[in-house]
């Protein structure tokens, strides 16, 4: 298992041995999940094959970030969740290692989706204000832009990949509703789309939004 996996696994264990300890009484049941916010992923290694081989970074833009879901509080420190999100990488600028007057055009940015099962625990749960900490694990599906490198054309296509997603985050109790604002870290593993060789793809985003209890 590649290590970003293992560190996924890691997280979400913690989480779920959290609901062995002591916890504090509150409501239990389902509720569903809705946020938006901005994703802005790290410059990511490319490499590509043709009749030489070149290879360069991706330097993307922020760009929009959404998650939907349902999720069950335990009542206590434990919730679990399983949700849809999508991020979009915009690309910014791409750069050529090579220096033989090769150029790159309109391919490189991405935009990625998926599900995820994720597991948090909420501290400080005895206030309105809960602070909260999680990860999950997901299967992503990566497109990307059509274009050419060094004159040969590139077709955008999709690729699907395991991935990783950490938070921490803070809610407040509304009553029927919480809402929320989190800092959050979305990867995924490396690549090849349409002979483009991506290294793995990560950044970080913010969301905010609203649990509504059932």
């Amino acid at each position: 298992m590649k290590k970003s996996l293992r560190k996924a696994l890691i997280v979400a264990g913690i989480a779920f041995s959290s609901c062995s300890s002591p916890v504090l009484a509150g409501e239990s049941g389902f509720y569903g999940t809705a946020a938006v916010g901005l994703t802005s992923f790290d410059d990511t290694d490319w490499n590509f094959e043709t009749t030489s081989t070149y290879d360069g970074q991706f330097k993307y833009n922020s760009g929009f970030n959404w998650e939907l879901g349902f999720g069950y509080d335990f009542g206590g420190r434990f919730r679990t969740e399983l949700t849809y999100l999508q991020a979009e990488g915009p690309l910014g600028v791409a750069t050529f290692d090579q220096t033989d007057g090769q150029s790159i055009t309109g391919t490189g940015g991405v935009t990625i989706g998926g599900f995820v099962a994720s597991a948090y625990v909420d501290i400080l749960k005895d206030s309105k204000f809960t602070p909260y900490l999680g990860g999950g694990i997901g299967s992503f599906s990566v497109d990307t832009d059509t274009g050419t490198i060094a004159g040969v054309d590139i077709g955008g296509n999709s690729q699907s990949t395991m991935g990783y997603r950490f938070k921490a985050g803070a809610s407040y109790d509304l009553g029927k509703s919480d809402i929320f604002a989190e800092f959050t870290y979305l990867g995924v593993e490396s690549q090849t789309i349409d002979s483009v060789n991506y290294a793995a793809i990560g950044g970080y985003g913010f969301l905010s939004g609203v649990r509504y209890k059932f």
